[in-house]
């Protein structure tokens, strides 16, 4: 896209700041709603976003900033969502056994995800990055609505609270201190 420096910073910031923005109106709706319907909410953004890069291809700055910090909004909140409500269904004291699993879950993404994408992006260079997310947004979409139709809904007296956050690799003691 030719973007200056600066520009590509914001690019990068944007998504993030909007990420953490999100997590208050999120974490409010999560507590209130089916944890799983707001999951296929914010998945749905997100693969709204990654069809408009797919389809759309945007070339201007102005578009591509507007939709990253549309995407980081949804893709930020995706892993508290998950974390909530797997803490909802946790037996008592089993939290960190399930903890563990999740973070297990998330490490395999990270190995996955990127030599998936990079493989992705190499056939389609515009398109591969946001092929790839689509893909997994479609997946957890698909996901959550077959387990609504397994399962009732966690009542709301048995919900933990949400607490927002992002995703482990991003905890460092610099931004724990801040």
């Amino acid at each position: 896209l030719n973007l200056g420096t600066a520009t590509i910073a914001l690019m990068m910031s944007l998504p993030i700041l909007a990420g953490a923005a999100m997590q208050i109106p999120i974490g409010y709706l999560s507590d209130k709603f089916d944890r799983r319907l707001v999951l296929m909410g914010v998945a749905a953004l997100a693969v709204s976003v990654d069809t408009y890069f797919v389809v759309l291809q945007p070339d201007h700055a102005l578009p591509v900033l507007i939709a990253t910090t549309v995407f980081g909004a949804a893709i930020y909140t995706v892993y508290p969502i998950i974390i909530a409500h797997a803490s909802d269904k946790a037996a008592p004291g089993a939290f960190i056994k399930v903890s563990g699993g999740l973070l297990l879950m998330y490490g395999i993404g990270g190995i996955a995800g990127p030599i998936l994408s990079g493989w992705i992006m190499g056939a389609l260079p515009k398109q591969g990055l946001f092929i790839t997310t689509l893909s997994a947004h479609i997946l957890i979409l698909i996901y959550a609505a077959v387990r609504i139709k397994q399962e009732k809904a966690v009542p709301d007296e048995d919900k933990s609270d949400y607490v927002g956050m992002m995703p482990g690799r991003y905890a460092t003691p610099e931004t724990s201190a801040l």
